[in-house]
Formats: structure tokens, sequence, C-alpha cells
């Protein structure tokens, strides 16, 4: 009777038991406080490279009032482990503002990001509402519109 304990009492520990080193590793790279949202997806090549985009708001809060800032950021996904070769704030955002919705899009017309703010007052009731579309290109550029990305054409 007692082969079967052990068989059990190894089978639990295989099953329960963390992968060796695990302990040791962490699950991911710490991230900053005051990143708010990250969107992924699209892709760019380049001559010897290729990836996807990011796009990383982070939001800062000063006398009660929170501003947004707005980060493109390329990532090389043929390298191992992915890396991030170019990163650029996007200044059309302007750091004085809440970006209330962004979406990347990926199409005939390629990668693009829609950026989307509003007031909570919205611009019909006296606040600030505007759209942005940015069409994005190689590592560190990017083309703007004004208006929605459907519209950019």
């Amino acid at each position: 009777m007692r082969a079967p304990s052990i068989i059990l009492a190894v089978l639990l520990v295989t099953i329960v038991a963390p992968p060796l080193g695990a302990a040791d590793q962490p699950m991911y790279a710490p991230i900053d406080m005051q990143v708010r949202r990250v969107e992924s997806g699209g892709e760019w090549r380049d001559a010897k490279r290729s990836g996807s985009y990011r796009a990383v708001i982070r939001s800062r809060f000063t006398g009660g009032l929170g501003y947004d800032d707005l980060f493109v950021e390329w990532v090389e996904t043929s390298s191992r482990p992915p890396k991030v070769v170019a990163r650029k704030r996007v200044k059309e955002v302007g750091g004085l503002t809440f970006v209330s919705d962004l979406r990347l899009t990926y199409s005939q017309f390629g990668s693009r990001l829609e950026i989307r703010h509003h007031t909570v007052a919205r611009a019909r009731d006296g606040g600030e509402e505007w759209e942005h579309c940015l069409t994005l290109g190689s590592p560190g550029k990017y083309t703007r519109k004004d208006g929605p990305c459907s519209e950019a054409g």
C-alpha cells in the first residue's frame, strides 16, 4: 500500500510545485505607475527590421487635474527579446489634455492610430472635442490628419 501513496505524493508535487527558477524571475518588468493605458498592434518594416507599434498614455496630476502625454513606440519583434527601437512623443496631444480614447488599426492604408479627446462637458456644451488620425511609418515617423481615421483615406 505504500507504493500508491508515494506515487500520489510525487504527482501532487509535480502538479502543485512551481517550475524551477520561477520564484527567482519576475513575470514582467515593473510598470511606471503614471502609465494609464497601452495599446499594441499594426506592423512596420524597414530595410533590416520589422515589428509592431505600441501607443502609451502617461498621465500626470497637478493641482487635482489630470493631463496626458501620448507616446508611440516602434517595437522590433524580430529580435529576441523584442525591443523598442524608437519612441516619439505625440506633440499634437500637447500634454495639457485628456486622451479619452485611442485605437490602433491596420488596413490597406497601413497602420493608423486614432486619438480622441473630449472634456466632460463635450463640445456642444462648451467643452472641447477633437480627433486626430496618425498614419504610422518607419521607426520615429508618423503623419497627422485632423478627424477620424475613417475619413483620412
